[in-house]
């Protein structure tokens, strides 16, 4: 059982440790300004799908819970993953690390690459998300 995931009742979580997760990656200091026309900034179809299926986790915990380290790794690869797949959502290099060390502060283990957490997933989110994650981690 992931200790990060304290037992309410019987069938319940408290699954707020994802919150805190969201929370450490912070904010990206983007200027907004009027909204841009859609077709601007054309998207390829492929790269947009990729977008959008890492875009779908529900942060539902199935992943943690199958996992035999409890870890949340592909929770936190499908929140960074959509982003960065977009033109317009380059995110900050930091954010990775601040989301997997607050991941480990919150008592998650680490990913071991069992992908199990992928077999179980309810929106079929795939481990090929943590490799975009760990690529925006590991850039210089």
């Amino acid at each position: 059982r992931a200790t990060a995931f304290p037992v309410i009742k019987d069938l319940m979580v408290d699954r707020s440790a994802f919150d805190r997760i969201i929370q450490a990656g912070g904010y990206i200091p983007v200027r907004t300004g009027a909204a841009p026309e859609a077709n601007t900034q054309p998207v390829a179809k492929p790269v947009a799908d990729k977008a959008f299926d890492a875009a779908t986790c529900i942060g539902c915990g199935a992943c943690v819970a199958v996992c035999p380290n409890a870890s949340a790794t592909l929770f936190i690869a499908a929140k960074v993953s959509h982003l960065s797949s977009l033109p317009q959502g380059q995110l900050d290099h930091k954010r990775p690390a601040k989301m997997l060390a607050k991941m480990e502060a919150e008592g998650f283990g680490s990913c071991s690459n069992y992908r199990e957490c992928e077999r179980v997933c309810p929106k079929q989110i795939r481990t090929d998300t943590i490799v975009t994650m760990n690529k925006l981690l590991y850039q210089s």
